[in-house]
């Protein structure tokens, strides 16, 4: 629909709307470690009126996150992005305590539950707060954006757009969002995005040929080929849940110059790493349960970025994904590690990886996407790994001590990886469904028990 006048929904971008369920909202999350000294007054409270101000400013290079979802009607075409009178920044910007002893752990636990809150349709699809209760005086941030605004990478792009300035001078009154910020484009009548959906879909021929290009056709069919053919071993039983609204996230710690000796020392990249620790703490976990694992296979739906060097935040969702089979079967991390290496190349050559974007778009386009996601034993596990800055930063002036990225859950996949590099780290995080995985602290320790191992060996072969 890119031909169209109107800021309609890509096909990617309808996919987050038709995997949401009641009480399993499609969000994203970034948790976020600041200094406090420039964020807080004399008696300690933060400086809301300023902090407000200032990304209220910042909402001039991320118009999106002024603009509502609009769903047209029918005959009208796709959803729709549009401008929204009476913005109110003190809707978006919260501040939340923690209680004492505030740690990282309780920031987390507060972000899980912040993260599944449904967001008001009429009004911008994002929120965030400041924390207060974390030691040393840090302050905490929580972001939660909705899938439909835009995948990782472009999430990132747009928080830093609103938070990467100095902060403004205190005011208690925050500015007026509708006379500094031009509108983008009048509400547009039925009429007229009928007749602009008429004329996309007429003039649709163009789209269709390129729809079935032999690329993208490859990609259609090594999706479906993949998803109908056995896995080499036996598949966990025990894993694919209905997700429900209870969260749970653990954090590990990498160095980053280290995962990348290690994976490259391996024959990898950073994220065959990070599916081989991923692995590794399934196997602990399934073990745990009783299940066999010395031949379980477990199948990981892998994102992949689409994205253009230079292409705007506010472009919505351009990823792409392939499956590949997790050795969980493998003894030794090394060995793990190893065989991912060489499953992640070849399933990257079988499907390309605008294919599973088609095939789920086309899931949606006939109303089964939802049916599939919570049915489905296919896919076991999801993780993406992204690229974050290379250099320490500061929002609203204060230092950022650490980033943590935080996935969306969805359909009975109730175990989501995700992992960022910032300022020399790498930060991997596992969100779990509560109810269906009560054992995460056994995945994470194995997690780390498997970096461990791996950062110390001195020779590839060694576990």
């Amino acid at each position: 629909m890119r031909d169209s006048r109107f800021a309609r929904l890509r096909a990617a971008d309808v996919i987050n709307l038709a995997a949401e369920v009641p009480g399993v909202p499609m969000h994203m999350t970034a948790v976020a470690t600041l200094d406090g000294d420039t964020l807080v007054d004399a008696d300690g409270h933060l400086r809301m009126g300023a902090i407000r101000r200032t990304i209220e400013h910042g909402l001039a290079a991320a118009p999106r996150l002024r603009q509502v979802l609009h769903s047209p009607g029918v005959l009208a075409g796709p959803p729709l992005w549009i401008d929204r009178d009476g913005f109110d920044i003190r809707l978006h910007v919260r501040e939340a305590a923690l209680p004492a002893p505030g740690d990282e752990q309780a920031l987390l636990d507060l972000a899980a539950r912040l993260m599944v809150e449904p967001f008001d349709r009429s009004r911008p699809l994002w929120r965030m707060w400041f924390v207060t209760g974390l030691p040393d005086g840090r302050v905490g941030l929580v972001v939660v954006l909705h899938h439909v605004v835009a995948d990782g990478l472009a999430g990132i792009g747009l928080v830093l757009a609103l938070l990467d300035r100095p902060l403004c001078p205190d005011t208690d009154q925050p500015r007026s969002p509708d006379a500094e910020h031009p509108r983008i484009g009048a509400h547009p009548s039925w009429w007229a995005l009928a007749r602009d959906h008429a004329g996309t879909t007429l003039g649709g021929g163009r789209r269709v040929v390129t729809a079935l290009r032999p690329g993208t056709l490859a990609g259609v069919r090594g999706v479906v080929r993949t998803l109908t053919t056995r896995s080499t071993g036996p598949r966990p039983a025990s894993l694919n849940r209905p997700v429900g609204p209870r969260r749970h996230v653990g954090v590990v710690r990498l160095d980053l110059a280290d995962a990348k000796r290690v994976a490259h020392a391996h024959g990898g990249t950073v994220n065959d790493l990070i599916l081989g620790l991923a692995a590794g703490g399934l196997r602990a976990l399934l073990g745990e349960r009783g299940e066999p694992v010395d031949r379980l296979v477990v199948r990981a739906s892998v994102a992949v970025s689409l994205r253009s060097a230079g292409a705007p935040t506010d472009a919505g969702n351009q990823t792409g994904a392939f499956l590949v089979d997790l050795p969980v079967g493998a003894h030794a991390a090394a060995e793990r590690l190893r065989q991912v290496s060489v499953r992640t190349s070849a399933a990257k050559a079988a499907q390309p990886s605008e294919g599973a974007t088609t095939f789920f778009a086309a899931l949606s386009r006939v109303g089964v996407a939802r049916w599939f996601s919570v049915r489905q034993h296919v896919v076991n596990l999801v993780e993406s790994d992204l690229i974050g800055p290379s250099a320490p930063m500061g929002l609203l002036g204060a230092p950022v001590r650490e980033l943590v990225p935080i996935g969306s859950l969805a359909g009975n996949v109730p175990v989501s990886v995700l992992a960022l590099s910032y300022a020399g780290r790498l930060v991997v995080a596992v969100q779990t469904d509560t109810d269906a995985v009560p054992d995460a602290d056994v995945l994470l320790d194995a997690v780390r028990r498997d970096w461990d191992a791996l950062r110390r060996s001195g020779a590839p072969g060694a576990a």
